[in-house]
Order: structure tokens, then C-alpha cells, then sequence
């Protein structure tokens, strides 16, 4: 095993979970496409984060729900309109 620091200084889980159950989740409401917008934007920068899709977050009735690590940030029922903001969430204290 090698224990090394971990390469980002961010890490963004964007929930992309689908329930087959009929609960709401935060994948059919868009989890998936936040996701790769984010993340393309953030290579387009060059941020040092790392966007990733995560499975269920635990709080589907308020998604989509998005996290920044570690700054401690919970963002939930996003839209399109919020990628700029979401965006500039991130790069806080970043640039």
C-alpha cells in the first residue's frame, strides 16, 4: 500500500442516484448533467478538483444535491440556472 496526500484540493460529489423503487432521486432530476458540465468546466479551467458522481447522499427529496469537500458546502435542489454559482462555490479559495 502507498499512503500519499490526496491530489485535489477539492472534491465535488454530484449525486446522480436513481431509485427503481418510484422514490424521488437526484438522477432523473438532472445529477448526471450537472455532473459533466461541472467537471467540464472545472478541466476548462484547470481547477485542482475533483468532480465525481456519487451514489445516494441520503437527502433525495431536496435534490439534486451537490457537496464540496472539504469545504463543508451542501447545496441541494440545483438547476442550470446555479452551474455559475456552483462554479464560483468552488473556486473559493482556489484562485
Amino acid at each position: 500500500m502507498n499512503i500519499q496526500s490526496i491530489p485535489y484540493k477539492k472534491i465535488i460529489l454530484v449525486c446522480g442516484n436513481i431509485h427503481t423503487d418510484g422514490r424521488i432521486s437526484c438522477g432523473p432530476q438532472g445529477g448526471s448533467e450537472f455532473k459533466d458540465t461541472i467537471k467540464k468546466i472545472c478541466k476548462e479551467k484547470q481547477l485542482p478538483v475533483r468532480v465525481v458522481q456519487s451514489s445516494c447522499l441520503g437527502q433525495c427529496d431536496f435534490g439534486p444535491n451537490i457537496m464540496i469537500t472539504p469545504d463543508n458546502v451542501w447545496l441541494s435542489g440545483v438547476t442550470h440556472a446555479d452551474i455559475d454559482a456552483i462554479v464560483t462555490l468552488i473556486e473559493k479559495d482556489l484562485v
